[in-house]
């Protein structure tokens, strides 16, 4: 593990910093956690490669590292949810709905957004007021 991740005991939402629907979906979610709870990296960052293991993650999923555990797809999302706590915790009734189920769902999407949402060259996070909650 890298410098960076002993410094850090926040959870981090990993995402494809190329996808708008995924820029969007991370803008939100910062607006929402006024309480700076969550911090963010690319997936295409040296600290994602220092956390994850990149070769077993796609790039079309969000994964949440949190406490040493991984979560990813729609499991990510629903764990998200609980940390942001209330209202967003009520979220965590979709953990009744198999994983199979959701993230059926979840793929589908990810199949799909590059076409419905497009993509851009850079991280567009990078240059907004939250640049201190992105890491590497």
């Amino acid at each position: 593990m890298g410098a960076r991740t002993v410094l850090t005991n926040l959870p981090v939402v990993f995402f494809d910093d190329t996808c708008l629907l995924c820029n969007h979906t991370v803008r939100v979610l910062l607006f929402i956690d006024r309480k700076e709870k969550l911090q963010f990296a690319s997936l295409q960052s040296s600290f994602a490669a220092d956390v994850l293991d990149t070769k077993t993650l796609a790039l079309d999923a969000v994964v949440l590292w949190h406490q040493s555990n991984i979560y990813v797809k729609s499991s990510a999302f629903i764990k998200i949810a609980q940390i942001l706590g209330f209202p967003y915790l009520l979220a965590t009734i979709l953990y009744v709905v198999p994983p199979v189920i959701r993230n059926f769902i979840y793929d589908f999407i990810a199949r799909h957004r590059v076409q419905w949402f497009g993509r851009v060259n850079h991280c567009l996070l990078i240059k907004s007021k939250y640049k201190h909650r992105i890491l590497g």
